[in-house]
């Protein structure tokens, strides 16, 4: 999503979403959770999801990614990133993110107000990386949020502003109308099927449903 929506789509989603199962999750609606970008949580799921124990909300979700542009020098872009990943790694630190749930996790003490305060200073810091180029009419936009090599989320403006309808369940959404070449650009042949032995989840080792367990 380009920022300028993404950053109107925070503000009003909450508001949309009070009254249902719904929870818009972002490094400011909920102070455990570290990643720079949002997430739509059903309220009424729980999971675990694999090598990623933390205090965040939790269940199942759809990740919400903003673009952002990009400078033309790769000078540019490899301090934009690293400064990116430093900001990361202080707030997934701080935050007690960890990759094994044992005992030795209970000795991790909640985090005081003014540790709170500190962590959200540092995510404000980074969304300022993330949306320093924005104003500089540039002409390529990534997903900075990408666990993908640096060249496989990145879009024109072009790309971003020609959009169609499209049906999608009982819902009519605006697209890229490139969208086959840019979805081909980033994932491959996206209509092909994985082997039948990786066709299993990549992000959930327990999912509930109702307080029911179906994974």
């Amino acid at each position: 999503m380009p920022r300028e929506d993404y950053n109107k789509f925070l503000k009003l989603a909450p508001v949309l979403l009070s009254h249902s199962a719904y929870f818009l999750q972002t490094p400011f609606t909920d102070k455990n959770y570290a990643m720079s970008y949002a997430k739509l949580i059903d309220l009424d799921t729980k999971i675990q999801e694999r090598n990623n124990f933390n205090n965040a909300k939790n269940g199942i979700f759809i990740d919400i990614f903003p673009f952002d542009a990009i400078p033309e020098k790769s000078s540019e872009q490899t301090t934009q990133m690293a400064k990116i990943k430093f900001y990361d790694s202080s707030i997934i630190v701080r935050l007690g993110y960890r990759l094994t749930d044992s005992n030795l996790n209970k000795l991790f003490r909640p985090l005081n107000q003014r540790q709170y305060a500190e962590v959200r200073e540092l995510k404000h810091k980074r969304d300022q990386i993330f949306q320093q180029f924005n104003q500089q009419g540039l002409q390529q936009y990534k997903n900075l949020a990408s666990q993908y090599k640096y060249d496989k989320e990145i879009m024109l403006i072009e790309e971003m502003n020609n959009l169609i309808s499209h049906p999608f369940a009982h819902l009519n959404v605006m697209i890229p109308a490139d969208y086959d070449v840019i979805l081909k650009r980033m994932y491959g042949d996206y209509m092909k099927l994985p082997p039948e032995a990786d066709q299993s989840p990549k992000h959930y080792s327990q999912v509930f449903i109702n307080d029911i367990e179906i994974l």
